[in-house]
């Protein structure tokens, strides 16, 4: 079920502070990308996170999807001063509250528009930003809209993308920061790592950088 609680989720692997982690049944691809990371947060609240998928275990971007495209109020982010907290309360009820709409491009039968109602297509897809602090995200999408047919003779490609913020103007930062966390430990019954959100001059940095990686899954046959 996409809920957007990594629970379920035991096995994951990890890339610049993003937890990502693949799996399949005969219908359906499933994936869950997971941060508590404050660069990759705002950067996943500005533009969302973009996927895409090669069937040929190439690089190949014909077909993505972003998720969520962010909706006028979830990103609405105050440009914040340095020492000034923002309301990360209001903020993350503000995240929860808004629809969450998904795009998906290059495939067949769905409009290359951002869409909240992608359950007639068979997708499933949620987001959840939770107490700890914690951003997750989940997909579940069905062979039949990658036109992809179990079992395939290699592994798959699929790409990740979070995409830079826009430079700050003057002293200000954009989307406004979140503060540090206290905290740490495991996620209780999933295979995700907790921790704090990192602060300091680098992870301020690094909201201006795109983060971009490939990876290649080899997709159970059943």
């Amino acid at each position: 079920m996409t809920d957007g609680k990594p629970s379920e989720w035991a096995n994951y692997r990890t890339k610049d502070a993003l937890d990502y982690a693949v799996a399949n049944d005969a219908e359906n691809l499933y994936l869950c990308v997971r941060t508590s990371d404050r660069a990759n947060m705002m950067k996943i609240m500005r533009n969302g996170l973009r996927i895409w998928f090669d069937p040929t275990g190439g690089e190949a971007k014909t077909r993505e999807m972003v998720f969520p495209v962010p909706s006028s109020d979830a990103a609405a982010i105050p440009e914040m001063r340095p020492g000034q907290r923002p309301d990360e309360k209001a903020m993350r009820d503000r995240f929860r509250a808004s629809k969450k709409y998904l795009l998906a491009v290059g495939f067949d039968g769905m409009t290359s528009q951002p869409t909240d109602d992608y359950q007639v297509f068979g997708i499933g897809a949620a987001a959840d930003w939770d107490e700890r602090n914690a951003l997750t995200l989940e997909l579940a999408i069905p062979f039949r809209l990658l036109d992809w047919q179990l079992p395939l003779a290699q592994p798959v490609g699929i790409g990740f993308v979070l995409e830079a913020l826009p430079a700050p103007s003057g002293d200000g930062m954009p989307g406004g920061g979140f503060p540090g966390r206290a905290g740490g430990g495991g996620m209780p019954g999933g295979g995700f790592p907790g921790g704090g959100m990192p602060g300091g001059g680098g992870d301020f940095q690094r909201m201006f950088e795109e983060l971009s990686f490939w990876i290649k899954v080899t997709l159970a046959s059943k």
